[in-house]
C-alpha cells in the first residue's frame, strides 16, 4: 500500500493517507453517503485463547460443514492465539450486509455494526447480542464488546447453557479500552 519495504520508514501524510484510505474502505470514516459509516466501528474484539481453548475451538469448527476457509489463527502475547472475532460471525451466519430489523452488519466489515435506519441504539443492541449468542454456540467461544455501553442494559456475558444471563453493565472507570465493564448492582 506504501510501497516501502517492511521496517522502513515511510513520509507521515502518506501514513496518514494510507490508514485514512484502509479505514474509509471498511466504513470507518464518516460519510453521509456511506451507510455502512453510521457505526461505532468495531463492535467486537478478536477472542485470545490459551492452548487449550484453542484445541477446543478447533475440534469444533472441523465438525462444522460448510465453513468459509479454515479457521485462522494468530500469535499473541504469552504463547496464547488470537482469532479473528469477523471470521467467527460470518461463520456463525452473520455475512457482511446481514439485517435484523433496522440493524445490521456493515457490508463492508463483518465486526461492525450499523443503524440502517432511526436513532434508536436498542436494534444494535439486539443484533450484538444475537451475534454473540450464536457465535457462542455454534463455536464455544465468545468476543467481548469493543465499545463502552453506558446506560443500556444487554446480557453481559451473551447467554450461558442454562438460559439468558442479563443485568445492567456498569462501566467502573476510564473510556473505550480502559474501561472494565461489570455485572449487577
Amino acid at each position: 500500500m506504501l510501497g516501502v519495504a517492511c521496517g522502513a520508514r515511510a513520509p507521515l501524510r502518506d501514513v496518514h493517507d494510507a490508514v485514512v484510505e484502509l479505514r474509509r474502505s471498511k466504513g470507518m470514516v464518516p460519510d453521509a453517503a456511506d451507510p455502512d459509516t453510521r457505526s461505532v466501528g468495531s463492535f467486537f474484539t478478536n477472542p485470545v485463547l490459551d492452548t487449550d481453548a484453542l484445541d477446543h475451538l478447533s475440534r469444533r469448527v472441523r465438525r462444522l460443514p460448510g465453513l468459509r476457509g479454515s479457521l485462522p489463527v494468530f500469535p499473541a502475547a504469552g504463547g496464547r492465539s488470537k482469532v479473528p472475532a469477523a471470521w467467527l460471525v460470518e461463520n456463525a451466519g452473520f455475512p457482511r450486509g446481514y439485517t435484523l430489523g433496522s440493524a445490521g452488519v456493515s457490508t463492508k466489515h463483518a465486526l461492525a455494526l450499523v443503524l440502517r435506519e432511526g436513532r434508536s441504539v436498542e436494534p444494535l443492541i439486539a443484533l450484538a447480542s444475537h451475534i454473540q449468542a450464536r457465535v457462542h454456540d455454534t463455536f464455544g467461544s465468545s468476543s467481548r464488546r469493543e465499545p463502552t455501553l453506558v446506560g443500556i442494559d444487554m446480557p453481559f456475558p451473551p447467554r450461558r447453557a442454562g438460559g439468558a444471563e442479563t443485568g445492567p453493565v456498569r462501566v467502573e472507570k476510564g473510556w473505550r479500552r480502559g474501561c472494565r465493564a461489570s455485572r449487577g448492582g
